[in-house]
């Protein structure tokens, strides 16, 4: 890659954050660590977090020129930029002449607005991010522009490795956005996403995050929608020894759509957090949530869905629902959809299910000769299907149902020989 294209892709380096961590640095300090007693965390293994939060980062050395053989090639028409906890790790491939990075004024401008809108510029995990991030991802789709683009977060290290991302996507432009995040042993990945969607925009997210069991997530998403924009998130997180994955959305004035799927798979010892808060500032939006989790052997899987409609959402339509798979007697769902509702003309419904595999689903594919493992891993695919329909084409080529069905961890093909 031309040292120019990482120069105009990133303007904000370390430098440009002394003062910001600084700052930072000492709110973290101040700012009471999660707990039990708090309710938005009272499920959380917090020891856990506590530990790869104090793991000390090895010296850092880019790792990414030995994975990049390991990558699967990127979707035609896709722009891909592969991240490391350092800015000279930063690898591009291909960026679309509808994207282009915001200056560093702009940057100013914007960093840490979103946050603020969706009430969560102090969040404990944001803050964090704040403090180890190195560098910033500055990208806006410019106006009447299509693009398709892929970030992938590649380990390198261990410790925490933070990173920012500031996306604007301008009127009547629509963006195709896979994000890949991986995790290999003591590592805790931070992510914290700002997201401006303007007038008529479109954005299709994906989010796929997979780990080998030992790794920790924090994913912050944070999006502001202007009106007739339409969101689109889906989440696939499967092997972290803990994760916790936070959309806040936004819609400012009302009369947009946000389409929110997740599926998060735990087995073994791993906890998976989900927690999501949707909030109309003006009427006649809408939203479609479907949440699904599978947990497995010892795993425990969380979620918490807020949809709070003020008195100004009159005529808002959302619906939410949290379906579950309970497959082990020692595996454990905490599920809490809620709906804050003062608006007094809308249409919101929300629901949750914890079931085992019916028995009768089996016992008609046995019938038709399969044997119960096979049958049950049919079962399996149909469940998760619906939710990886929504991911954007660009995500097929990381063949996400074979990570998520993989019974080995599903960094399948990532691992060096």
């Amino acid at each position: 890659m031309k040292a120019e294209l990482l120069k105009r892709l990133i303007p904000m380096r370390k430098e440009d954050f002394c003062n910001l961590q600084n700052h930072t640095h000492g709110s973290l300090s101040k700012q009471e660590i999660p707990n039990r007693q708090m309710e938005a965390w009272q499920f959380t293994n917090i020891n856990r977090l506590k530990m790869l939060t104090l793991v000390e980062a090895e010296a850092s050395s880019s790792n990414i020129p030995k994975y990049l053989p390991l990558l699967p090639e990127v979707a035609e028409g896709t722009s891909r930029i592969i991240l490391a906890s350092e800015i000279d790790s930063v690898t591009v491939l291909d960026l679309s002449e509808s994207i282009e990075q915001l200056t560093k004024e702009e940057i100013m401008e914007n960093l840490g607005d979103i946050l603020d809108a969706t009430g969560c510029k102090h969040h404990w995990p944001v803050t964090l991010n704040y403090s180890h991030v190195n560098y910033c991802i500055a990208l806006k789709v410019k106006k009447n522009m299509n693009g398709n683009l892929e970030i992938v977060h590649i380990p390198t290290q261990t410790g925490i490795q933070a990173i920012r991302i500031l996306l604007i996507v301008e009127e009547d432009s629509s963006l195709c956005l896979n994000q890949v995040t991986l995790g290999q042993g003591l590592q805790l990945s931070s992510l914290v996403l700002e997201v401006f969607l303007g007038r008529e925009s479109t954005l299709n997210h994906g989010l796929l995050a997979f780990a080998d069991s030992e790794a920790g997530f924090l994913g912050h998403i944070s999006v502001l929608q202007e009106s007739n924009s339409n969101y689109t998130f889906t989440s696939v997180a499967r092997g972290w020894g803990v994760a916790r994955i936070e959309p806040r959305i936004t819609q400012v004035s009302g009369n947009a759509k946000t389409v929110l799927r997740g599926l998060q798979v735990v087995e073994g010892n791993n906890q998976i957090d989900t927690h999501s808060y949707i909030s109309f500032e003006g009427p006649e939006g809408e939203l479609d949530q479907l949440h699904k989790s599978i947990a497995d052997d010892k795993g425990h899987s969380i979620f918490n869905g807020i949809i709070r409609v003020p008195c100004l959402a009159q005529r808002t339509k959302a619906s939410q629902l949290s379906r579950n798979l309970l497959l082990s007697s020692q595996a454990r769902i905490d599920t809490k959809p809620e709906l804050e509702i003062v608006a007094d003309d809308v249409r919101c419904t929300h629901g949750a299910t914890i079931s085992q595999m019916q028995e009768d689903e089996i016992f008609y594919l046995q019938s038709r000769g399969l044997d119960v493992k096979q049958a049950s891993t049919l079962v399996k695919k149909g469940y998760y299907q619906d939710i990886l329909n929504t991911l954007p084409n660009s995500s097929n080529v990381w063949n996400p149902l074979e990570r998520i069905m993989q019974v080995d961890s599903p960094l399948l093909g990532l691992h060096e020989n």
